[in-house]
């Protein structure tokens, strides 16, 4: 049910094309009266036929609001609502019931969106808020162009803002618009210190590349006490800067561009126009610097213009392009890759794409064969990160690998035990300044078969790799932490070589010491265990642990045709290996090397485990009989493991 009657009105002049359209548009309205100021076309026909009331009228001289104000009288004085638009812009159906739904009785005006034009695909380009919705008793039109509406009631001024509205342009790029600068220049002359119309003078002196008279007005502009509308004087000094550019005179166009920010740093408009002038002058930084904080501003300004070009993905390419010539081709790629999208169809931008990622690739293929040839060691690690402890366990991780950043070698083998996806465990990882290589599929397959993978990708892909760590999650490590345990191995005959630890009970395994307190700060915890480093090295077998790469690979690593449990034992089966590929008569046994030493919270898992260790011991023992029970009671250190594989050897 409709509740007020709506009339829309308009001026034209030859607009012919437009004008069946137009009627169309506007049909929802109660009443449509368009005055026409002289057209030679058909558009008056075309108009009357679709249902048009239309009165000619000559204008001379010819003035916008002069215009305007007529054709407002040709409305008749029943109606309520007036809604005027040209007959280049259409309403978006539907325009009625949304109208009538926000306006009450007692509004004076409503306000809507206007599209000044749109992209190819439809989107708006330039939009900003419009305000040609009125009520019919209480306005006038003002100024020979750029015509506004004047409130002349005497209640207080009410408006409303009229959401889903939405009114589009299709300007004529055919049709001259020669007389705006004559309009301003006679407006001016009528009212010295208006502001607004001031402010167009030098806008229209800049679209006409009178540069000088664009700066001096617009200078005049900024000094007018009734000039406090900030979004206005921001582009003001957009438009000056543009002036100084284009007269050569670069310094004059940044300190304007840098006036135009901070008179309104939260839109995006500035920030862009400043990165394409840096772009023309290849400073790169600038380009960067200032696309990027434009990015960073994630809503368009409700009350002044929203130029295309700063919402579209001219600002993602700047961004591209500055950070591609600094140097920063992973940042590059991510922009580029962003102005693809919001433009598929440039081919220009295709191509940058095309060839940041050629470069990106090969500078990875170039750092994968730097850290081949530099990186004697790698270091593997089983993460496991569980559902219901997400938050803990990756709490847990980030302590680990933030402390392993300080290690001397950054590349780490990763098995992805759950419950991340290989591609939501790389998003996670990219916070780490470590080179990480992830494998497995989210799933918990065990550490025998996670370990054995990470070692056969090294054997595989890294022939080079000289040692291998095996890491935990539950360990933070001290700055250089295997520099010491590396040196050991390059002058030692060893298969292994174990580092030094403290668990969170403050036992230090194998070394007879046990420290009180444990500082908890990761920061102070890397300190506390540089202070806990001695000559010692003690027989015993810890974790972590570096292997001599050829020598693990002779003796198989851990062989799971043996360890088919997910955990147990597979330690043993390995040292079993390291004893044999010496000989018997050798009696090697492992070490432990307390020049290095490492936090790590619970030293024997086994302990804590208990659903299915009997399955890797039943293949230990196949594997390696009775006397491989006999040696491992030899090759330990610990009481409780050589109390139990002695005992177990007797049972057999």
């Amino acid at each position: 049910m409709r509740h007020f009657k709506v009339g829309v009105y308009a001026i034209c002049k030859n607009e012919e094309k437009f004008a069946e359209a137009w009627m169309n548009s506007m049909s929802e309205a109660d009443i449509i009266v368009v005055t026409d100021t002289g057209s030679t076309d058909k558009t008056v026909e075309i108009l009357e036929t679709k249902g048009a009331v239309v009165y000619k009228e000559e204008i001379i001289p010819w003035r916008f609001d002069v215009a305007r104000n007529i054709s407002l009288e040709h409305l008749p004085e029943n109606v309520d609502i007036c809604v005027c638009t040209d007959l280049d812009e259409m309403l978006v159906p539907g325009w009625r019931e949304t109208l009538e739904s926000t306006w009450q009785k007692g509004i004076h005006q409503g306000k809507y969106l206007y599209n000044w034009n749109l992209n190819p695909d439809g989107t708006p380009n330039s939009q900003f808020t419009y305000f040609k919705v009125h009520d019919r008793q209480h306005f006038r039109w003002v100024y020979p162009v750029h015509e506004v509406l004047e409130y002349v009631g005497k209640e207080p001024y009410r408006e409303v803002f009229i959401e889903g509205m939405v009114l589009n342009h299709y300007p004529d790029s055919t049709k001259s618009r020669d007389s705006y600068l004559e309009l301003l220049e006679m407006a001016i002359e009528e009212s010295p210190e208006d502001d607004r119309m001031t402010y167009y003078l030098g806008r229209e002196y800049m679209y006409k590349e009178k540069s000088q008279q664009c700066i001096d007005t617009l200078i005049r502009y900024l000094q007018l006490k009734s000039a406090v509308w900030k979004e206005e004087r921001c582009a003001a000094m957009r438009w000056i800067a543009t002036s100084y550019g284009n007269l050569g005179e670069g310094k004059e166009a940044e300190a304007w561009y840098y006036r135009a920010i901070a008179e309104v740093p939260y839109m995006r408009e500035a920030y862009v126009e400043m990165a394409q002038y840096a772009y023309l002058k290849e400073e790169w930084i600038t380009v960067f610097m200032m696309a990027n904080e434009a990015l960073k501003i994630k809503e368009k300004s409700k009350c002044y213009i929203n130029m295309g070009y700063a919402w579209n993905e001219t600002p993602y390419d700047l961004a591209a392009l500055g950070a591609y010539y600094l140097g920063m081709y992973d940042k590059a790629l991510v922009y580029a890759k962003e102005a693809n999208i919001i433009n598929p169809n440039n081919q220009r931008i295709k191509n940058n794409l095309k060839l940041i990622q050629d470069k990106c690739l090969e500078l990875a293929q170039k750092k994968v064969t730097k850290i081949q040839a530099k990186e004697e060691l790698v270091h593997t690690l089983l993460l496991l990160f569980r559902n219901e402890h997400l938050s803990e366990d990756q709490e847990l991780a980030m302590t680990c690998l933030f402390s392993l950043e300080e290690a001397k070698y950054k590349t780490v083998i990763i098995y992805n035990q759950g419950c991340l996806s290989n591609q939501e465990l790389e998003k996670f990882l990219e916070k780490f300044k470590l080179n990480f290589i992830i494998i497995g599929e989210g799933k918990n397959v065990g550490i025998p078969v996670g370990r054995q993978r990470c070692f056969e990708y090294i054997w595989t892909h890294r022939r080079e790799t000289k040692y291998i760590s095996e890491l935990h999650l539950d360990m933070i490590f001290s700055p250089l932490w295997e520099e010491a345990l590396v040196g050991y191995l390059r002058t030692h005959e060893e298969p292994m070589i174990s580092c030094g630890i403290i668990d969170k009970s403050g036992d230090m395994k194998f070394s007879g010491n046990t420290i009180r307190e444990i500082p908890r700060d990761g920061t102070e915890m890397q300190k506390f265990l540089r202070n806990l480093t001695s000559n010692k090295i003690v027989h015993g077998f810890t974790h972590p642990c570096i292997h001599v790469s050829h020598i693990l690979e002779e003796v198989g690593g851990y062989d799971l045709r043996f360890l088919e449990g997910k955990h147990c034992f597979e330690d043993d089966s390995l040292l079993l290996g390291y004893y044999y590929y010496y000989g018997t008569k050798a009696k090697w046994y492992p070490k432990v090397n307390y020049q290095s030493v490492v936090y790590h919270a619970i030293a024997m898992q086994r302990l804590e485990v208990a659903d299915d260790i009997t399955v890797n011991f039943n293949g230990l023992v196949k594997q390696y009989g009775a006397m491989g029970l006999k040696y491992l009671s030899e090759l330990h250190k610990s009481s409780w493991q050589v109390d139990f594989f002695q005992e177990q050897f007797l049972n057999q």
